[in-house]
């Protein structure tokens, strides 16, 4: 597998990939977790993130309902 060092790149770089996994460090290991989630997300693929899903309510929330706009599966870990 190739090696990217952005997730735009990856996700333009393996149009077959349909699963990201998330594992960001940061707060607790959930603050960092959204964008890349969301960009994912946006991308059509599921997305598994490391728990928590976020430190902060209201981006979890978007979360789900991007996941729910897109058919995507976004679950936690």
């Amino acid at each position: 597998m190739k090696a990217y060092y952005s997730l735009d790149a990856m996700l333009k770089g393996e149009p077959e990939l349909q699963m990201v996994d998330v594992c960001t460090g940061g707060y607790e290991n959930g603050s960092w977790h959204y964008e890349p989630a969301m960009e994912a997300m946006e991308a059509g693929k599921a997305v598994l993130v490391e728990k928590p899903l976020s430190n902060n309510v209201l981006e979890a929330r978007r979360m789900v309902a991007k996941a729910a706009e897109k058919k995507s599966i976004l679950a936690a870990i």
